[in-house]
């Protein structure tokens, strides 16, 4: 708090000022209001500060700007008013200073999170919404209009044109689900629904999230939620499913072994002969990774099941980059094989590793005396190609034999 004269010089001032400010109270009574406001707001200040001592106004509340002793700015949230003095006494203001920084910080950081968040909905496409049960009105923001293609001053706020959108049949099964969940006290639930969007002319898929506010009665008063648009995902899924049942079709009539995994390994779709070669029908397949459908204990047995059944049909059988694990030779144990395809690994480095050379002399001569074919991979120069040859392996792969070409120059 501090006592002006109508000069504007300070006559006292409490400590809490004195600290606010920086100055000492030595320091503050030989100091002035235009010594302290910040230069931007001198005049609206002198200009206030005369209204109220011609008594035009009987005081004012307003935010001003201080500059402190050491520079930095004080922002305060200033109330002035005149000081009632006897007749010929002179005129008098008091003047008191609230700190608004924590304020102003507060509002920062609140204006930073509003505009992140719009920022994060406005991307995702997510409109927000708020309903009262109570009343039935509906307040939408400028996303959710839009999601449901209608406009906001034409948009009727209650139930019935919000259910209006939409049609009878989901009118039916959206309502249903609210009604589940408003018995069952759920907090929050989630439901899909297709609105008939008056902009495009078009049907569109939306899914809101909802979490509900009861009364202590157990009825629900309010509640608040999301929605986005989910039409790319039906369609999509849609497209997917139509896909499946093609290839599906295509496969069941082809005696090769065909099958469709997803990104995480589960099986999507296998053909009559991969049921055959499985022993298993494609119920107890789909959506099981290999795993689940071998468990650990009978993966051996299971492959060895496989190799029997695919050699029965004429297939040959070659154990690919053969070297690279420790379980490499116990399969030549367990499964009668046609090829062995020594691991490239090994094939870089026997031009300059005396140890990879001997690996694969090794490895070319069981396969020889098992009757299988042995092929080097990787093969990438003549010298590495040379070697082979004069290991005596059967055959080669890699940039040295040949390098990637289009098909159609092939023929």
């Amino acid at each position: 708090m501090v006592l002006l004269d109508q000069e504007g010089r300070w006559l006292y001032t409490n400590p809490a000022l004195c600290a606010l400010i920086g100055y000492s109270r030595d320091e503050c009574a030989s100091l002035g209001v235009d010594d302290v406001i910040h230069p931007e707001e001198r005049d609206d200040v002198h200009r206030r500060l005369d209204a109220l001592q011609r008594g035009e106004i009987d005081g004012y509340r307003v935010e001003r700007r201080y500059r402190r002793k050491d520079g930095s700015i004080l922002h305060g949230l200033v109330s002035v008013s005149s000081l009632d003095a006897e007749e010929d006494s002179p005129f008098r203001y008091i003047l008191q200073v609230i700190d608004a920084g924590p304020q102003k910080q507060a509002e920062a950081q609140l204006a930073g999170v509003t505009e992140r968040l719009e920022l994060a909905l406005d991307a995702g496409g997510v409109g927000i919404f708020e309903v009262d049960f109570i009343t039935g009105e509906r307040l939408w923001d400028a996303r959710t209009h839009e999601l449901h293609g209608v406009m906001p001053d034409s948009f009727d706020r209650s139930t019935d044109g919000f259910h209006r959108l939409l049609p009878p049949e989901d009118v039916a099964r959206v309502t249903q689900i609210h009604e589940a969940a408003e018995r069952d006290h759920a907090v929050q639930y989630r439901v899909d629904y297709r609105v008939l969007h008056r902009m495009s002319g078009t049907t569109r898929h939306i899914r809101a999230s909802m979490r509900l506010a009861f009364a202590t009665d157990g009825s629900v008063l309010r509640g608040l939620g999301a929605c986005w648009d989910i039409t790319e995902d039906i369609e999509r899924s849609r497209r997917l499913h139509d896909t499946l049942a093609l290839l599906q079709a295509v496969m069941k009539g082809t005696p090769d072994l065909v099958y469709v995994k997803d990104s995480g390994g589960r099986y999507l779709l296998i053909n009559p002969a991969v049921e055959k070669v499985m022993g298993r029908a494609g119920s107890d397949v789909i959506g099981r990774h290999d795993a689940e459908i071998f468990p650990a204990e009978t993966a051996q047995a299971a492959a060895g099941r496989f190799v029997a059944r695919a050699r029965a049909a004429g297939c040959a059988v070659m154990l690919d980059d053969f070297g690279s694990g420790l379980s490499s030779f116990a399969y030549l144990r367990q499964f009668a094989v046609d090829g062995l395809k020594i691991d490239g690994g090994f094939i870089r480095q026997i031009a300059t590793s005396a140890v990879d050379r001997a690996i694969v002399e090794s490895i070319n001569a069981i396969g020889h005396r098992l009757g299988a074919v042995t092929i080097a991979e990787q093969v990438e120069d003549d010298e590495t190609l040379a070697l082979v040859r004069a290991m005596g392996i059967d055959q080669a792969q890699g940039f040295a034999v040949e390098r990637p070409r289009p098909l159609d120059s092939l023929f």
